[in-house]
């Protein structure tokens, strides 16, 4: 279930079909839950004091190897997290928790299948009329002619991967977002 993106459980679960939105909600709703699960477990780091000083280096060990902050420390793979100082913490902790929940257009994850049958994976960074490129982790841009390709397919997942909070215990996580909100 975690190839339906976040908007797409959520519409089955509401389906007008009500097979479909039973069957669904039978499903899916395991899941969310212990997203949210998570989310409520994690609700104390809101109330510690953070300290950004450790949340960079907090952010250099679990963040920044595809994300960077001001087009610093870090890769730059995923979105450039500088923006998000003025969000809410609640919102973010809810971003790192649930990736899925919200994927920012731009950095949807495709894989394209070639002719030859390999498969290549990446987030799309260019596309002309007859190529396509794509930026992959730790990899050099990989560009592929669009003559060779014989399916592109988006991911329904985001490319972060869910799980984060066994790399951030509480402390962590406070320390994560007064670096995140704090940065410039």
């Amino acid at each position: 279930t975690t190839a339906i993106s976040w908007p797409r459980k959520v519409s089955l679960m509401n389906n007008d079909d009500e097979f479909v939105r039973n069957r669904s909600r039978k499903l899916l709703a395991p899941e969310i839950e212990s997203r949210e699960n998570v989310y409520k477990n994690y609700l104390p780091a809101l109330s510690i004091d953070g300290d950004a000083a450790k949340g960079l280096i907090v952010f250099q060990n679990v963040c920044g190897p595809c994300h960077q902050v001001g087009g610093q420390n870090g890769t730059f793979f995923g979105p450039d997290l500088g923006s998000i100082r003025n969000r809410d913490a609640a919102s973010i902790m809810s971003d790192i928790l649930n990736p899925n929940r919200s994927i920012a257009v731009t950095y949807a994850l495709w894989t394209v299948t070639k002719t030859n049958g390999e498969k290549i994976t990446g987030i799309k960074s260019a596309e002309t009329s007859s190529s396509i490129s794509l930026k992959q982790l730790n990899s050099p841009l990989v560009t592929v002619a669009r003559r060779d390709i014989k399916l592109m397919e988006v991911s329904e997942t985001s490319a972060m991967p869910v799980g984060l909070e066994s790399a951030l215990p509480l402390n962590d996580m406070a320390h994560l977002l007064a670096f995140l909100r704090n940065s410039k």
